[in-house]
């Protein structure tokens, strides 16, 4: 039985994973529909309510989507990569950097640590797709060299 304590810190890492899965989820949105700012807001969020993290829920949301035959006719794995390729882009231009200029150093600081959050999620998307999809084919030459019938 969990004692208080553990039922909170239980009960913030819930929470972290669905916002993290809510911040997944703008990525999968169609590529016309995307809007920088707006996932950059959400980001912000999250970083003032939680302070880090957890890359491992940015696998197990594309590890869902995986197992959705839905999931690869909507193409949402292109618009993960292509939308958050966006926002590697954001973070490298002016008008980000205009952001940086903001009076409010706490403002700045998080953006600094949303920019970070968004390079380690771009390689943590493409790190995930591409090995979740390249062990899919191996699986399947598996099945079909070995197969009985």
């Amino acid at each position: 039985m969990y004692n208080s304590i553990e039922k909170t810190k239980k009960s913030v890492l819930d929470d972290m994973c669905q916002e993290i899965d809510k911040i997944c989820s703008l990525l999968t949105i169609s590529i016309d529909e995307f809007i920088e700012d707006e996932f950059l807001a959400h980001v912000n969020d999250y970083i003032n309510k939680y302070h880090r993290m957890l890359y491992f829920e940015v696998t197990n949301y594309i590890l869902v989507l995986l197992e959705n035959d839905e999931a690869h006719s909507y193409n949402l794995f292109e618009n993960m990569k292509i939308n958050i390729s966006k926002m590697i882009d954001y973070v490298e231009s002016n008008d980000f950097k205009n952001l940086l200029n903001s009076s409010n150093k706490r403002y700045r600081k998080t953006l600094n640590e949303a920019r970070t959050i968004i390079y380690l999620m771009y390689n943590q998307i493409n790190m995930s797709i591409n090995s979740f999809l390249q062990l899919n084919i191996s699986n399947d030459k598996f099945r079909k060299r070995f197969s009985i019938f």
